[in-house]
């Protein structure tokens, strides 16, 4: 299968054909950038066995959260050349541990959080203590979720955030999906859809990647199926500053799922923030008929896209890795967690040069 750099003219040809409007915000648009170059990844340490959800790039360390099977760890800290230093934190029910929580981290200076919605329990504890011998001192604190709640976290400023996404096919009377924003004592709600099909609304709001920026003033959600970048200002209430509609969900739903259709180009992946940029792994060249093709062995996601708030792409760096997550500091250096074309996974480091 021959790759190109950029979008394939086969993709521009398909999303010409699928322009379709939801809501009041007109079309799809395929988003062009205006630089691309090469990321040469190094890659930092041995093979990470499991997979990782989270890295998150402090001065000293690198602190990736990610699922190991039997019961393994679920927190692992390397330093900064990859080396491994400690994990804990295992998966279980057991005290200190936990279901899916190793999803949704959050780290906030010393404090590492795992938000479980599965459990309805945030475990935070401190990364000081956590790399020091002895037993870690765990503290438990029980989620207020509502009902359908599939996502809830507490932001950089100290707010809380929660996703409610109701079924796509009951309580019609009731928005999809509700975005709520707790804030010094008073609750907020945003409705808005960014999908109208209820039935595709669902999906993405469960497929989706949530980021906050460093100052916790701004928020951005993106999910699959398509690519659309949702922006929120969170001071003084939530607010939807900016969606971009990138890629069409171009789906047929069946049987309480969906498939991709031949046309569907796959789109953004994890998402990180600087004050200056949004980060977004990211694909924008391959479809689903060429996966297909591929026998499911094309290797997705092999980008990285560069908005800016305004959610107006800038940059696009590619790679020879699948892009997992990712942690850029200072708009300089990118840490990720990397997948190779054999399924291998590992923490790599690179240079951000446009």
């Amino acid at each position: 299968m021959k790759r190109l750099f950029g979008i394939l003219p086969v993709a521009m040809a398909a999303l010409s054909m699928m322009i379709s409007c939801s809501g009041g915000d007109g079309g799809y648009r395929a988003p062009i950038f205006k630089q691309e170059a090469r990321l040469d990844f190094e890659i930092l340490g041995d093979e990470f066995f499991g997979s990782p959800s989270n890295i998150v790039a402090t001065d000293n360390y690198l602190l990736v959260s990610g699922y190991t099977r039997n019961g393994g760890p679920t927190f692992f800290v390397f330093d900064k050349n990859g080396n491994p230093v400690r994990s804990g934190i295992n998966s279980g029910r057991g005290p200190g541990e936990t279901i899916s929580g190793y999803i949704n981290m959050f780290v906030d200076d010393d404090t590492v959080q795992y938000n479980d919605v599965q459990t309805g329990w945030r475990l935070a504890f401190s990364l000081e203590e956590f790399l020091k011998d002895g037993t870690l001192e765990i503290q438990m604190e029980a989620l207020d979720l509502p009902g359908w709640c599939t996502y809830a976290m507490r932001t950089p400023k100290g707010d809380e955030i929660r996703l409610i996404s109701r079924s796509g096919k009951k309580d019609l009377d009731m928005p999809q999906r509700t975005i709520q924003l707790e804030s010094e004592g008073a609750t907020y709600e945003y409705t808005e859809p960014a999908i109208e099909d209820r039935e595709i609304a669902f999906f993405a709001s469960l497929q989706r990647s949530i980021v906050y920026s460093p100052d916790g003033t701004r928020m951005v959600v993106s999910g699959v199926p398509g690519f659309i970048l949702e922006i929120f200002n969170l001071e003084g209430g939530i607010q939807r500053k900016t969606i971009k509609r990138f890629l069409p969900p171009a789906v047929t739903l069946e049987n309480g799922s969906y498939t991709q259709n031949d046309e569907y180009v796959f789109g953004g992946g994890n998402l990180c923030t600087t004050e200056k940029y949004i980060y977004s792994a990211y694909d924008g060249e391959r479809t689903a008929k060429e996966f297909r093709a591929s026998g499911m062995n094309c290797l997705l996601y092999d980008k990285i896209a560069v908005f800016d708030w305004d959610g107006n792409p800038k940059y696009l760096y590619k790679s020879d890795y699948r892009i997992m997550s990712l942690s850029v500091e200072n708009d300089t250096t990118v840490y990720a967690c990397l997948e190779t074309e054999d399924g291998k996974h590992f923490v790599g480091k690179a240079s951000l040069k446009l």
